[in-house]
């Protein structure tokens, strides 16, 4: 898996050719956690995961709209046109704020227990955060208990660890609360894919079902025996999904299937 560094001196994944996959984690992820995906993809698909700086940025820019100014500066820095977005938590609610923004530059999107409207908010309190509450709520978004991941275990010590990461945070959770996708949905007519977990307890199934009714060209996949962060809780089945959506003649009779 190839690692590069972007104009922001943060490193990304960077490996395969063909079409643009770009895999956007939330508050609670990194590069790692795309791993599967990744693996799966790099053999027919450019995939790229850029390691968006959450917990570093100053506490006036820690808001979606301006991420997504970054993630567009990312991409323009390094030329890549008709993206899909691949999009998780508030990684998805930061790929729907960037198609809005650029829609010309993207080609499709796959929402993945996306933010953006009715989802829980773990950081309402980022001045009590601590490692355990931290990991406490990186647990509960698992279906299966006891979930553990040592980079991501890491990268929670360090947030719980520095209280300007921890402010950070806080406001993008804040900024990702208030920020309600559904006023420019209806606007966005690129195919979408929704995969959700059936026991997500942070963005739940009827979320997915909301994104659907907004949407004018989505389809759902529901996986069952799975909660918030199904690449890697059901990676097979995810990859499936994924791999169906991207095959060029995908999503070409959805305007008329769906309304």
């Amino acid at each position: 898996m190839g690692v590069s560094n972007n104009s922001y001196y943060q490193t990304y994944v960077n490996t395969g050719e063909g079409q643009v996959v770009i895999l956007l984690h939330g508050i609670f992820g990194n590069v790692h956690i795309w791993k599967p995906v990744v693996e799966a993809l790099r053999n027919s698909y450019r995939v790229i995961v850029p390691r968006i700086p959450l917990s570093d940025l100053p506490l006036e820019d820690a808001n979606v709209r301006h991420i997504a100014h970054v993630l567009h500066e990312f991409i323009e820095h390094h030329a890549l046109k008709n993206v899909v977005l691949v999009g998780h938590a508030v990684g998805g609610q930061l790929a729907l704020m960037y198609t809005h923004l650029y829609p010309a530059n993207v080609r499709k999107l796959v929402l993945v227990g996306s933010a953006g409207l009715m989802e829980r908010n773990p950081l309402a309190d980022p001045e009590a955060l601590n490692f355990q509450i931290l990991q406490d709520e990186f647990e509960h978004a698992y279906f299966f208990k006891g979930y553990s991941s040592d980079k991501i275990a890491e990268e929670l010590c360090e947030v719980a660890g520095d209280e300007s990461k921890q402010a950070a945070l806080g406001k993008i959770a804040e900024s990702s609360k208030l920020f309600q996708v559904s006023a420019f949905l209806n606007k966005i007519d690129h195919p979408v894919l929704l995969v959700w977990g059936l026991h997500d307890p942070v963005s739940p199934p009827e979320s997915a079902l909301h994104f659907n009714d907004l949407l004018s060209n989505s389809e759902i996949k529901f996986i069952e025996n799975c909660g918030h962060v199904p690449m890697l809780e059901k990676p097979d089945q995810f990859v499936n999904h994924l791999l169906a959506f991207l095959k060029p003649a995908s999503g070409s009779a959805w305007h008329s299937e769906k309304h």
